[in-house]
Formats: C-alpha cells, structure tokens, sequence
C-alpha cells in the first residue's frame, strides 16, 4: 500500500465508496436504498462520523459530507426517486455547482428496470456524467 497523504486517502476512499467487490455489498447497499429518505440519512451519518466526516443537508434528499479538517465539502449525495422528472435531475447538477464538492453521488431509483433497482452516479471535475455502479434491493 502506498503511504498517500491524508487527504489522497481520504478521496481514494471516498471514491470508491460504492465498489461492490461481491454480490451482498450490492444487496446490502440496495436494502438501504429501498429504506425512507430518513432512515437513508441516519445510516449515511453513521458511516460519515466512522470515516471522520460531519454530514449535514443541504437540500430535500441531499447532503453532503464535510471534512472535519479542512471544513470542505468533500462528498454529496442526492437521492432521486424518480428519474424521468428532469427537474429533480437538473437540482443535481444545480447543486453540484453551486457546492462544488470533489465528489457527488446520485443515487437513482431505476423504476423501469425492476422495484428496488439502483444505479449510482459519480460526479466529479474529472467526469460529469459517469456511471459507478448498480444495486439491487433483495427481493421480498
């Protein structure tokens, strides 16, 4: 491993936040999803607080992971239930520019292809438009 400086490790981990190296990392992040925007918060604060971060929000289904160093929004995510409403797509891209963190993610209901199917965006200066990653919910 190499010994990167903090705040390299810290992007490097956030940047692969959502790799799932095997198929329960998938479930596990889809059962998630599936919870109401409320419990989704909770748990991303929980995990935000064990990575050293301070999560606040910053709009309806966003926010955003702020570094306790450096006070700088290191990572947003925003949640859209519904894909085929452009409006809520835009909020995004909106908010990507009016925050300018290094990374957000999008994490998108993909209703068409199957209830409790999700597919998750990174954005960064590097690729406005790239696709992570996609999870499922179990099915019940």
């Amino acid at each position: 491993m190499y010994d990167y400086p903090t705040k390299t490790n810290e992007r490097l981990d956030l940047g692969a936040l959502f790799d799932t190296p095997n198929h329960y990392q998938k479930l596990k992040w889809g059962r998630l999803f599936e919870k109401p925007a409320r419990e989704i918060e909770n748990e991303f604060n929980l995990l935000a607080d064990a990575k050293n971060f301070i999560q606040r929000s910053i709009a309806e289904n966003t926010f955003g992971w702020y570094n306790k160093r450096s006070g700088n929004l290191d990572c947003m995510f925003c949640f859209i239930g519904n894909v085929t409403d452009l409006t809520k797509v835009g909020e995004a891209f909106e908010l990507i520019k009016e925050f300018d963190p290094f990374f957000t993610y999008a994490i998108v209901h993909q209703k068409k292809d199957g209830d409790g199917c999700y597919d998750i965006f990174r954005f960064s200066r590097f690729s406005y438009l790239e696709h992570h990653n996609r999870v499922y919910a179990p099915k019940h």
